[in-house]
């Protein structure tokens, strides 16, 4: 009797020979590589059993929850845990390559089907047939593996059905650019993860659950770890931020702690002293995401008022940052500039102005347990208050 690993040898040698074969019979030499990649990301078997079951199923939930993207897996189970906790159940939709990352670790109680490029656009056919009440879109703009798939189809789905939809806009300027999401705004039909004008006409629903946990301040007894999640991409954090703030702890003869970094390798050109504080995670899935931030002392957004990109984290695009800081009841070591543009104060965070964050590191870590705890409750008492917030706007949709 052969094993089970022999099998998936087997299948995975075979998946891979059929993708070669189809590549090089359906594709232009400048198409290739880009489909290559493509098709051995998709569960090809997993996604068309998937689709199958979805186009034969009798019954089905009052909500869709639609994620056809290839990101944003991390917003799925706080939404569909609004609709869940207000009664309502939820199928699920995701592009293959999100689920493998496992978002939905968390979440029961769901019927789950997978999809990818190839047969999103004849689901998408089956989804207008269906009787949901509420067909709810993780992702406006649809991306798929840095590239864009049949977006025509995409975005006539969606225009389709106005009192059905609600959609997710990650960047609020995107709103006046769009003929039909200006239409949705106009009927408080789209949602974001932060309003950051307070505009009535946007549902602020800010998705943060990531399953269950123990909500006890960390010993200082234990070592400070400070943890980055995203990876060091300028355009989202800067890491001079954290070079700063390493060399002024080292500077100042303090040497136990560490900084856990998740999302990416050591970047090109880091230095040599600050890398021996950080320890390189690379890219996780969501589970050990959740459990590696969970885990760590203090969270490090490093986000940089001083530069252009990172303005939009405090005007028009709410950072996933502040999701891990709620749904993991992470102390956040943040700039005064964000802090306020999210709502936190000094009762919540740990601030700091200018590029003072070595100084906020250095306060972070002589904090006493119980000034850590009066931290966590006041940080818990405000994710409370979202949490209302946001459930009475899905209450509303209902």
């Amino acid at each position: 009797m052969m094993s089970e690993g022999v099998v998936n040898s087997d299948f995975g040698k075979l998946k891979k020979a059929f993708i070669e074969a189809v590549v090089l019979l359906a594709f232009t030499k400048s198409r290739k590589k880009r489909w290559r990649n493509i098709l051995r990301n998709m569960d090809l078997v997993g996604d068309f059993k998937s689709f199958l079951q979805f186009i034969l199923q009798e019954r089905r939930g009052r909500v869709l929850y639609l994620e056809l993207s290839d990101a944003h897996g991390e917003i799925a189970p706080g939404y569909i845990k609004y609709f869940q906790d207000l009664g309502c159940s939820v199928d699920v939709v995701m592009d293959s390559s999100v689920a493998r990352e496992n978002p939905l670790y968390c979440i029961d109680g769901v019927r789950f089907f997978s999809t990818n490029p190839v047969l999103a656009p004849l689901l998408l056919r089956a989804i207008r047939k269906s009787d949901y009440q509420i067909i709810f879109v993780g992702t406006n703009e649809l991306y798929q593996y840095k590239r864009r798939f049949f977006c025509d189809v995409y975005r006539s789905f969606c225009e389709e059905h106005p009192s059905k939809m609600l959609i997710v806009e990650h960047d609020l300027k995107n709103i006046e650019k769009s003929f039909y999401l200006a239409s949705l705004y106009k009927n408080r039909r789209l949602v974001v993860i932060r309003n950051f004008s307070d505009d009535p006409l946007l549902s602020e629903v800010n998705p943060h659950f990531f399953g269950c946990f123990e909500s006890d301040a960390r010993s200082t007894e234990d070592m400070t770890t400070f943890v980055v999640a995203g990876g060091l991409g300028l355009e989202r954090r800067n890491p001079a931020l954290l070079v700063e703030g390493v060399r002024y702890l080292l500077g100042k003869g303090i040497d136990d702690f560490r900084v856990v970094v998740v999302g990416s390798g050591r970047p090109d050109g880091f230095p040599d002293d600050v890398a021996a504080k950080v320890l390189w995670m690379g890219r996780l899935d969501y589970p050990k995401l959740y459990e590696t931030v969970r885990s760590s002392s203090f969270f490090l957004p490093l986000l940089d008022p001083d530069m252009q990109e990172h303005h939009k984290y405090r005007t028009s695009v709410s950072s996933g940052s502040i999701q891990l800081i709620y749904g993991c009841l992470i102390i956040p070591v943040i700039s005064r500039v964000f802090a306020v543009a999210y709502g936190f104060s000094e009762e919540t965070c740990v601030v700091y102005d200018g590029n003072e964050i070595g100084m906020a590191m250095e306060r972070a870590i002589k904090l006493s347990d119980d000034e850590r705890r009066a931290l966590t409750a006041c940080l818990e008492d405000l994710k409370g208050n979202v949490v209302k917030k946001s459930s009475s706007c899905v209450r509303a949709f209902l």
